[in-house]
């Protein structure tokens, strides 16, 4: 026990960079600590927002008795698209692996360590998601005391059941992956190729729809009960718990939840030295030889070198490359299904062709890499410092490697787009540009971003990919802009509409073009 509390404590402290906030004499540093703290408080305070009030519906609609499994499966689900990119990384990460195989410590407690670590972090999330919605369901139900203690208890038990299904998932496509060749490269493609069977799967399941009414969602609603049996059971048995009271429905999601996740820590602790090993090691031949050398312009090597170093990263892949693809899916999804059955079901609340640049730029710009760019280069920043190439060469190496990876996709979604609304020329036009636009400004509003609160002294790629405040900022910065243009759309007079989409394009260029040479007039030493 005492191996395991120590090991997590340090796993604890490195949470959003804590401990280097507590220590730290640098006050930029430490305002840049501040200010992500800010935007997380903005951010659940977003969330409290969406919760209550999606809770505070269901209660007006008379379908209060199935709030908690509602919360259940949307914690869950959160959780589980938390976890699925970060688990395997978490539990078989390499840093600081020398000192752990030296010491005389049971790799059984490194993996509990670990998953305690990251367990924590989802209690937040399920609080987040959990605590609104109880509150607001309080407010308008008054339940007993009963209901507040069993959902205390699901609070905390939330997490284990998707924490348990990413770690072994993650597992296995680390234990895959480390007998490859090319190891990140085969984690992304795994991970990558999950989260698209997921997507694929989900909207399978939910099925077409043609129409729909405030009373034909309520009957959709009171039926949910049946659905949430057959997907996730465990939201079910917290439903019954929070709602009638019977405690032997709690007593048994708590049950299974905690033999899933000691199930989950010994498989992780089994696999563990060897898995780390197998990503360790690495063969080499002795015999090189010079064969054909190729020569590149700067700018050239400057984009073969950031591509080597994104595809290096399994998890900067998977948190980036995400949006391109869900949106090509979408697109297709839309070429598929018609856009004849997307009018009728929403048409009487929204104008379709006027909002869906904005939808599908927003989808594909949810993150990107030019965010988190700057930083990914680490400890390692000083080789680009020393060669000689301009700020500007060194940028636009990675606008470029970020636009390379979005243009096909974009190409893909945008002809099935055409094919499936057979749009005039005008709205052609903006189906291209708009989401053209959007891109390229979130491009390099994420190299702004990451210019003005870089970090190169991370210790985990998590950290800088997920947890720093540049890919929050400027990650979310295109699907920001797409739903402020989209709401803006919605109400602009139809005579007016296209004057409007060719202003905020015009707004989105210049304002790109500013940030643009801004950036480039940064000073390399001064970074």
């Amino acid at each position: 026990m005492r191996e395991i509390r120590t090991l997590l404590l340090l796993e604890l402290r490195s949470f959003f960079g804590i401990n280097k906030f507590r220590h730290t004499k640098d006050r930029k540093a430490k305002n840049r600590y501040r200010l992500l703290a800010a935007v997380w408080i903005i951010l659940i305070i977003m969330a409290f927002s969406y919760v209550g009030g999606f809770v505070y519906g269901l209660c007006s609609l008379g379908m209060a008795e199935i709030v908690p499994a509602y919360l259940t499966v949307f914690a869950s689900a959160l959780i589980a698209a938390v976890g699925i990119f970060t688990a395997g990384q978490r539990i078989f990460g390499q840093n600081g692996y020398d000192i752990l195989a030296s010491l005389p410590i049971k790799s059984r407690s490194v993996v509990i360590s670990r998953f305690l670590a990251l367990y924590a972090e989802e209690v937040l999330l399920s609080a987040i998601i959990m605590l609104p919605g109880i509150t607001v369901y309080g407010l308008c139900e008054e339940p007993d005391f009963a209901f507040y203690a069993a959902a205390a208890v699901a609070t905390l038990f939330i997490p284990m059941i998707p924490m348990v299904l990413c770690t072994l998932l993650g597992t296995l496509i680390m234990a895959v992956s480390s007998r490859m060749k090319n190891k990140s490269v085969v984690q992304s493609v795994l991970l990558v190729l999950l989260v698209v069977g997921i997507v694929v799967g989900s909207v399978s399941v939910g099925g077409g729809a043609n129409g729909f009414t405030v009373e034909m969602l309520a009957e959709l609603a009171q039926n949910m009960g049946a659905i949430f049996q057959s997907i996730y059971p465990p939201a079910v048995w917290l439903n019954r718990a929070m709602i009638q009271g019977n405690m032997l429905w709690l007593g048994l999601f708590v049950l299974v939840s905690a033999a899933a996740a000691v199930l989950a820590v010994f498989v992780a602790a089994k696999c563990f030295h060897a898995v780390v090993w197998r990503l360790r090691s690495f063969t080499a031949r002795h015999n090189y030889k010079i064969g054909k050398m190729q020569s590149r312009g700067i700018l050239s090597a400057m984009c073969f070198r950031e591509a080597k170093r994104y595809f290096a990263s399994s998890i900067y892949v998977t948190n980036t490359i995400i949006g391109p693809i869900l949106g090509a899916i979408m697109a297709i999804a839309l070429c598929i299904v018609g856009m004849d059955t997307l009018e009728n079901a929403i048409s009487d609340y929204i104008d379709v062709r006027s909002v869906l640049p904005f939808v599908f730029s927003a989808v594909f710009c949810m993150m990107n890499t030019t965010s988190t760019a700057i930083s990914m280069e680490g400890r390692q920043f000083w080789v680009i410092k020393s060669l000689p190439i301009s700020v500007k060469t060194w940028l636009d190496s990675k606008i470029l490697l970020n636009l390379f990876l979005m243009l096909p996709f974009y190409v893909v979604a945008e002809t099935a787009f055409a094919i499936a609304l057979k749009p005039s020329a005008l709205e052609l036009l903006w189906l291209i540009f708009i989401p053209a636009c959007v891109i390229l400004f979130s491009v390099v509003f994420g190299i702004t971003a990451n210019l003005k609160f870089h970090s190169f002294d991370w210790e985990r790629e998590e950290t800088v990919v997920k947890q720093s405040l540049s890919a929050t900022l400027g990650g979310f910065s295109g699907f920001l802009v797409s739903a402020v243009l989209g709401i803006a759309a919605l109400f602009v007079p139809h005579r007016y509409a296209d004057i409007a989409k060719g202003l905020e394009c015009i707004i989105m260029l210049a304002a790109a073009a500013i940030l643009y040479r801004r950036n480039n007039a940064a000073v390399m030493n001064e970074l």
